[in-house]
Protein backbone atom coordinates (compact mmCIF):
# COMPACT_ATOMS: atom_id res chain seq x y z
CA UNK A 1 0.00 0.00 0.00
CA UNK A 2 1.50 3.27 -1.04
CA UNK A 3 1.66 5.86 1.60
CA UNK A 4 0.29 9.34 1.64
CA UNK A 5 2.83 11.63 -0.55
CA UNK A 6 4.72 14.14 1.46
CA UNK A 7 3.94 17.73 0.42
CA UNK A 8 6.87 19.35 -1.27
CA UNK A 9 8.25 22.88 -0.40
CA UNK A 10 7.83 24.42 -3.94
CA UNK A 11 5.95 23.57 -7.06
CA UNK A 12 8.14 24.80 -9.25
CA UNK A 13 9.83 22.05 -10.92
CA UNK A 14 11.93 24.06 -13.14
CA UNK A 15 15.17 22.08 -13.32
CA UNK A 16 14.96 18.79 -15.60
CA UNK A 17 17.44 15.75 -15.86
CA UNK A 18 17.15 13.06 -18.69
CA UNK A 19 18.55 10.15 -19.75
CA UNK A 20 19.50 8.27 -22.66
CA UNK A 21 16.95 5.21 -22.17
CA UNK A 22 13.97 8.35 -22.20
CA UNK A 23 13.98 8.61 -18.47
CA UNK A 24 13.51 12.27 -17.46
CA UNK A 25 12.48 13.90 -14.39
CA UNK A 26 12.18 17.33 -13.28
CA UNK A 27 12.88 18.85 -9.76
CA UNK A 28 12.63 21.76 -7.83
CA UNK A 29 14.82 24.05 -5.44
CA UNK A 30 14.88 21.92 -2.60
CA UNK A 31 15.66 18.84 -4.91
CA UNK A 32 12.12 17.31 -4.23
CA UNK A 33 10.79 15.53 -7.97
CA UNK A 34 7.30 16.46 -9.43
CA UNK A 35 4.86 13.49 -8.78
CA UNK A 36 7.48 11.49 -7.03
CA UNK A 37 7.28 9.97 -3.39
CA UNK A 38 9.75 11.14 -0.70
CA UNK A 39 11.14 7.97 0.76
CA UNK A 40 13.99 10.10 3.11
CA UNK A 41 17.68 9.70 3.77
CA UNK A 42 20.14 7.02 3.53
CA UNK A 43 23.52 7.45 5.28
CA UNK A 44 26.11 5.41 5.53
CA UNK A 45 24.90 2.20 6.98
CA UNK A 46 23.80 -1.44 5.53
CA UNK A 47 20.94 -0.58 7.79
CA UNK A 48 19.84 2.65 5.89
CA UNK A 49 20.26 0.89 2.37
CA UNK A 50 18.54 -1.93 3.57
CA UNK A 51 15.69 -0.05 4.55
CA UNK A 52 16.20 1.92 0.73
CA UNK A 53 15.34 -0.98 -0.90
CA UNK A 54 12.76 -2.05 0.93
CA UNK A 55 10.42 1.25 0.39
CA UNK A 56 11.29 1.01 -2.74
CA UNK A 57 9.74 -2.39 -3.34
CA UNK A 58 7.32 -1.78 -1.50
CA UNK A 59 6.19 0.78 -3.58
CA UNK A 60 6.88 -1.17 -6.91
CA UNK A 61 10.38 -0.59 -7.71
CA UNK A 62 13.66 -0.97 -6.25
CA UNK A 63 15.77 -2.26 -9.11
CA UNK A 64 17.17 0.72 -10.45
CA UNK A 65 18.42 3.93 -9.16
CA UNK A 66 19.00 6.90 -11.06
CA UNK A 67 21.51 10.19 -9.46
CA UNK A 68 19.78 13.33 -10.32
CA UNK A 69 21.84 15.70 -8.37
CA UNK A 70 24.21 16.41 -5.94
CA UNK A 71 24.96 19.80 -4.05
CA UNK A 72 28.58 18.37 -3.02
CA UNK A 73 27.64 17.23 0.32
CA UNK A 74 24.42 15.37 -0.46
CA UNK A 75 23.60 12.88 -3.94
CA UNK A 76 20.44 12.84 -5.12
CA UNK A 77 18.63 10.12 -6.23
CA UNK A 78 15.14 8.78 -8.44
CA UNK A 79 13.40 5.10 -9.09
CA UNK A 80 11.34 5.34 -11.51
CA UNK A 81 9.59 2.11 -10.87
CA UNK A 82 8.53 3.25 -7.18
CA UNK A 83 8.25 6.86 -8.40
CA UNK A 84 10.21 7.91 -5.35
CA UNK A 85 13.20 9.73 -4.65
CA UNK A 86 16.05 9.94 -1.57
CA UNK A 87 18.67 11.87 -0.91
CA UNK A 88 22.43 10.21 0.32
CA UNK A 89 24.69 11.48 2.56
CA UNK A 90 27.92 9.13 2.80
CA UNK A 91 29.92 11.57 4.38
Amino acid sequence: MKAHMKKHYSNNYNKTVAWDNGYKCNYNEYYQVEKMEDIGMVYPSPQYLKHNKEMRETLGGGNQAYRYATNGEVEFYVDFEAKAFWREDFR
